[in-house]
C-alpha cells in the first residue's frame, strides 16, 4: 500500500474545495481541485491517479503518451479529508503495472482558486508548459525499496 499525503499551504478562503461525496469513481475530477498520481513501469503504459478532497476518484490506464485511455475498475479508494489536506491511500495492486511493480511516480496537484483560476502544481515541470503525463516529470523512484 502506498499512503500519500496532499496539503495545500494557503489561504483556505482562496482554493475551492468540492464538497464531500460519496467515494467513488468519477471522471473530470482535474477540472477542479485534484490530487493526482501517475505511476509508470519499463514500457509505455502508466497509470493516472485523480483524487479529489470530495473522496470521489478516478484511475486510468495508457498504453503511451496520453494515448488508448481506459478507465481502470478498482474498490473504492481510501481518501480522507482533512480541513486544506487529504490521505490517500492507494493498495498495492494498483501499483503493478504487466503483473510487474511501477518504477517511476510522478505527484501532481490541480488548485482551483475562487474566480475558477487552476494552477497546475507538480514535483517536477519538465517544459514550461504544464503537463503532468510527460514521463520525465515522473521523478520518484518506486518502489522504495529498488532507490539505491
Amino acid at each position: 500500500m502506498l499512503t500519500l499525503d496532499f496539503s495545500i499551504d494557503a489561504d483556505a478562503e482562496s482554493v475551492v474545495f468540492p464538497p464531500p461525496r460519496p467515494a467513488g469513481f468519477s471522471d473530470g475530477l482535474w477540472r477542479h481541485t485534484c490530487f493526482e498520481l501517475f505511476a509508470a513501469g519499463e514500457a509505455d503504459r502508466y497509470r493516472e491517479f485523480n483524487f479529489s478532497p470530495s473522496t470521489e476518484f478516478a484511475i486510468y490506464d495508457f498504453e503511451s503518451y496520453r494515448a488508448a485511455m481506459r478507465p481502470v475498475a478498482a474498490p473504492p479508494i481510501e481518501i480522507h479529508r482533512g480541513g486544506s489536506s487529504i490521505q490517500v491511500r492507494v493498495p498495492g495492486d494498483l501499483l503493478m503495472l504487466d503483473h510487474r511493480p511501477v518504477r517511476k511516480i510522478g505527484i501532481a496537484a490541480v488548485i482551483e482558486e475562487r474566480g475558477g483560476t487552476l494552477s497546475y502544481w507538480a514535483l517536477h515541470h519538465p517544459a514550461d508548459k504544464p503537463d503532468f503525463h510527460d514521463r520525465t516529470g515522473f521523478v520518484v523512484s518506486w518502489p522504495a525499496s529498488a532507490v539505491v
